[in-house]
């Protein structure tokens, strides 16, 4: 397997768009939002990336992970994340399968979802908001896409890191928080 994926090329990735002036306002707007504990539920080994993901944010002063079995001496945390899961691609598994059987001289894009879903509940009000998958990014596998890299955006490296992802990463705990705070319509 690893001589077929050596011999279709390799790829590049397209991270997600950045963030348009009104949005990055939004972000800034809802400032630090204190401490966030979290809960790795299932998802164990992906807890550290998750953790690195909030902390990159810059929307919390300190991510901390949630022990329930040790006692703790620090301060309640201001908000709890629970992980749901982990983001993939759509509609299930991706193959590059065109690009394989053709030693990488026909290419094939697939479109995935960064990040993880996960909760953020409010440990003041109990206010839980949910996080989605709605982060995108794209993939190309070949050699068209292996040299795509010298366009604008595409990239060898990893969407999950690039400050596009952690900009959109926050405005969507922002822009949900927000909806969350949002006085409801008269009854």
């Amino acid at each position: 397997m690893a001589a077929a994926a050596l011999l279709s090329g390799c790829g590049s990735m397209l991270p997600p768009p950045r963030l348009s002036p009104a949005e990055q306002a939004h972000v800034r707007s809802v400032g630090r939002l204190g401490s966030v504990a979290v809960d790795p539920g299932p998802e164990k080994p992906s807890t550290a990336l998750f953790e690195r993901m909030l902390t990159r944010t810059d929307l919390f002063t300190q991510v901390v992970r949630l022990d329930p079995a040790a006692p703790s001496t620090a301060p309640p945390a201001d908000y709890v994340a629970a992980l749901e899961g982990r983001c993939g691609y759509h509609r299930g598994g991706w193959l590059p399968i065109l690009p394989i059987l053709t030693l990488g001289v026909v290419p094939q894009f697939g479109r995935m979802e960064l990040g993880f879903p996960f909760s953020l509940r409010d440990t003041r009000s109990g206010e839980v908001i949910h996080v989605p998958c709605e982060i995108d990014g794209w993939i190309g596998v070949g050699w068209i896409p292996a040299v795509m890299t010298v366009l604008p955006g595409w990239t060898q490296d990893d969407p999950e890191s690039s400050p596009q992802f952690e900009s959109r990463l926050a405005y969507g705990i922002a822009s949900r928080l927000a909806a969350a705070r949002a006085p409801g319509p008269p009854r």
